[in-house]
């Protein structure tokens, strides 16, 4: 994390992608990767409970760890579909911003409590090398559980960009009332 808030983080990077333009819709870009990585990273640790909890009920890890993949879309939230992966996600060598858009999609499909969050933004603003980079920076971040490893939350990194950004109307529905 080399030392900064994610909420520090994440005003700088949206200054570095607007440069000169309005900051608004860059800002919604970086909240929805902000979201993303949150909900995968969610998923990947209610996954390892789940691997947990059958291991502690006396299974072998390996069985816990099939037992886990079967069950995993009935016992955790959100559910996502299998492609979907961070290590995926900066393993994408073109299409970036098109497969992003279509994660959005998908993770709202599958979990209605988080329709309007993300999917209204268009990655494709973000010049391609540029959202690379910036989503394998937020590889730094653990972003599963409600408190960061910072102390900030969410919601504390959400309400800080808007009053950063406070000029700037966002496109889909306020974020932090509804993780």
């Amino acid at each position: 994390m080399h030392g900064k808030k994610l909420s520090q983080f994440l005003i700088d990077h949206i200054k570095w992608l607007s440069g000169n333009d309005r900051p608004g819709p860059y800002r919604d870009c970086v909240v929805a990767i902000l979201l993303l990585k949150h909900i995968i990273d969610r998923h990947e640790h209610e996954c390892d409970m789940l691997v947990s909890s059958y291991v502690s009920e006396g299974h072998e890890e390996n069985e816990a760890i099939r037992l886990a993949a079967v069950n995993c879309d009935r016992a955790i939230n959100p559910i996502l579909p299998k492609d979907i992966t961070w290590p995926a996600v900066i393993g994408i060598k073109e299409g970036l911003c098109h497969r992003l858009n279509s994660y959005a999609h998908q993770i709202e499909e599958f979990n209605p409590a988080y329709r309007g969050m993300i999917s209204y933004v268009d990655f494709s603003i973000i010049k391609e090398e540029q959202l690379d980079n910036l989503v394998h920076r937020f590889s730094y971040f653990n972003l599963g559980l409600r408190d960061f490893d910072d102390g900030e939350t969410l919601d504390s990194c959400y309400l800080r960009l808007l009053a950063y950004f406070p000029n700037e109307v966002s496109g889909g529905n306020y974020y932090y009332a509804r993780l």
